[in-house]
């Protein structure tokens, strides 16, 4: 890690002891108080960066959620590798990474959070089709953390608003979760993406929840062309 004062590693120390063996409250303390050393500069990136690989889960989890509030391209680099490193691993973890991806409101961060769905080269391309000869459990356990994923990417997508995003996660909009249909509308909304309008226009007035009907026609007004004259 960088060189730091002495006083400030010894309240480090004490702030990461109590991160990992605090009660809630406590655990409470130490990462408001490991924010307000991040916000003042006194954690550098490269210290967050190391602190992600940490073994203990909580050190780790606050160095991924501060990566993604810092959002320079090392960090949404770093991120990406933890991406691939907790796909299989941990999903609790690779949540958070994801939305760790989405905070940093990065473009660089699309292809991994699209990939993550299965999405890869030229946006169309099925990845979990590549993978056709593994057995029928590697498939069953790929395709269940893809469906556990799918709400989170589709949440850090919206923050990001990448048109690309909201090309790929077109056929998201007759997913069965209202809440990932949501995300997908307001995806295409934000990243003023108007190749959509009939789609949206059946969702504003047919589907079966309100909210996201409300969604709907809000992205219709936003996007659809003007009456002409």
């Amino acid at each position: 890690m960088d060189k730091l004062p002495k006083a400030l590693i010894e309240e480090l120390d004490g702030l990461m002891k109590q991160l990992v063996h605090g009660n809630a409250e406590e655990r409470g303390v130490a990462m408001s108080r490991l924010t307000s050393y991040e916000q003042s500069g006194q954690i550098s990136l490269a210290m967050l960066i190391e602190m992600a690989d940490e073994p203990d889960p909580s050190v780790a989890m606050y160095a991924i959620t501060a990566l993604g509030r810092n959002g320079h391209p090392n960090a949404v680099k770093k991120l990406a590798a933890l991406a691939q490193t907790f796909r299989e691993a941990n999903p609790l973890i690779l949540e958070t990474v994801i939305d760790a991806l989405g905070e940093t409101g990065s473009r660089e961060a699309t292809p991994v959070l699209l990939e993550l769905l299965g999405i890869g080269g030229g946006w169309t391309t099925r990845l979990l089709g590549r993978f056709a000869r593994k057995n029928e459990e590697q498939q069953a356990r790929q395709e269940k953390l893809r469906q556990q994923i799918t709400l989170p990417v589709t949440r850090a997508l919206e923050r990001i608003g990448d048109p690309r995003a909201a090309e790929a996660i077109s056929p998201y909009l007759d997913h069965e979760d209202a809440l990932v249909r949501c995300h997908a509308v307001r995806t295409i909304m934000h990243a003023g993406f108007a190749r959509n309008l009939e789609r949206l226009r059946q969702m504003a007035e047919s589907d079966p929840n309100a909210t996201v009907r409300d969604l709907a026609q809000l992205a219709l007004e936003r996007l659809a062309p003007p009456p002409s004259a």
